[in-house]
């Protein structure tokens, strides 16, 4: 079953919007901070001009490669026939718009979850879940092809 087109410009919407409207909370109150452990797990403020893992790379450069970044991503979602396939590169693709969107607004991204030494927002945590499904599902298919093959 694939996903309708309705379907997937909705589940996209919400989940770009859910994380910029975290951004926007964090972006307003900047020093309002929440710690489930702290200095560990918790809600703070950081302007990441990096890109992942913290690796520094010119603005401009982001900023002109990351549209056919996510164009090509749109475009192999819309040739995949597996719904799983689908919803994990969704959910890369709105990540990377999010992010896209900060980085165009603020020339930075704005993360707000501090997770041990990192501090990320959901935008990452999409990518980051997108591409590990997208690993398990092949890794799946593959010992699939490969047990019946033998």
């Amino acid at each position: 079953m694939r996903y309708s087109h309705q379907k997937i410009v909705g589940l996209a919407a919400s989940l770009v919007a859910l994380d910029q409207t975290a951004k926007y909370f964090t972006r307003v109150y900047p020093d309002a901070t929440a710690y489930i452990w702290k200095p560990w797990l918790g809600l703070e403020y950081l302007r990441n001009t990096g890109i992942a893992f913290g690796l520094s790379l010119p603005q401009s450069i982001v900023i002109f490669l990351t549209p056919f970044i996510i164009l090509a991503l749109c475009l192999y979602a819309i040739k995949q026939t597996d719904t799983r396939h689908q919803f994990a590169l969704i959910l890369i693709v709105c990540g990377a718009v999010s992010n896209f969107i900060d980085r165009i607004l603020w020339s930075a991204t704005i993360d707000y979850i501090r997770v041990f030494t990192a501090v990320i927002n959901l935008a990452d945590i999409y990518i980051a879940l997108g591409i590990i499904a997208l690993f398990y599902f092949y890794a799946c298919q593959n010992s699939l092809g490969r047990s019946t093959r033998a």
